[in-house]
């Protein structure tokens, strides 16, 4: 049988994807990247590609209480 890759997220994604999933512009994920707060993983001097479970670690980690 045929997997249908469009139906599963993907595990990796680029700085463009990454960015859109995490609701922010692509040169504050390259903030976050030099500042080492979101770790990647670069095979090619060109792209660098997001875990997905890192991004959620991240917004779980940047997560704040309501005060009411």
């Amino acid at each position: 049988t045929k997997i249908n890759r469009l139906s599963e997220p993907k595990e990796y994604l680029t700085s463009k994807e990454a960015a859109n999933y995490l609701g922010i512009k692509v040169s504050t994920l390259n903030d976050y990247c030099w500042s080492g707060l979101i770790p990647y993983s670069k095979p090619t001097d060109r792209k660098r590609y997001f875990k997905r479970s890192d991004l959620n670690g991240f917004m779980s980690k940047n997560r704040h209480r309501s005060r009411y």
